[in-house]
């Protein structure tokens, strides 16, 4: 009897891991979509990045991402070109589903959420207007947010984005 209960328990431990070998290679899984609200959590992440609290950003950021750009590396260089004054105004303009690229060979269904921000304070105390479309993408069933393209090829090549010399 304590055979099979051990058995059971070693089949129970490895199936558990099969699903997280399988995403961590990249092989298409079918995600869980969150019951969250996929603005809320993009709402969220803005409000974040453009306080610059980076650190609390990373956190739900996709996990393909995270590997590109670690925490300490990631916080570093976005502290490089901190946004300057503080967020006054964020209205979503549009939201639809999408196909979110991820990598550059590995699409996932998510959302494709617009927004435009004010940024207001020192040196444009009137104010900067942003628009810029945020994508959030679902992986172990939560919320996470990627970068844009060429700030994921910067980290992948180790240079911070937006940054000519390399940090």
């Amino acid at each position: 009897m304590w055979r099979a209960v051990a058995a059971g328990v070693a089949f129970g431990c490895v199936v558990a891991l099969v699903p997280m070998t399988l995403e961590q290679r990249g092989a298409a899984l079918p995600p869980t979509e969150p019951t969250s609200d996929p603005v809320a959590f993009v709402e969220r992440v803005v409000r974040l990045v453009s306080a610059n609290r980076y650190r609390e950003a990373w956190q739900s950021l996709n996990p393909l991402h995270q590997r590109a750009a670690p925490l300490s590396r990631y916080v570093y260089c976005e502290q490089l070109t901190p946004i300057p004054g503080s967020l006054t105004s964020l209205r979503i303009l549009s939201v639809a589903r999408s196909q979110v690229n991820v990598t550059s060979n590995i699409r996932r269904d998510g959302y494709a959420v617009e927004v435009r921000l004010v940024i207001a304070g020192r040196p444009v105390p009137e104010g900067v207007v942003i628009t810029h479309v945020f994508h959030a993408v679902a992986s172990a069933g939560e919320w996470t947010w990627v970068l844009p393209p060429a700030r994921l090829a910067a980290y992948r090549h180790g240079r911070c984005p937006g940054v000519t010399a390399t940090a």
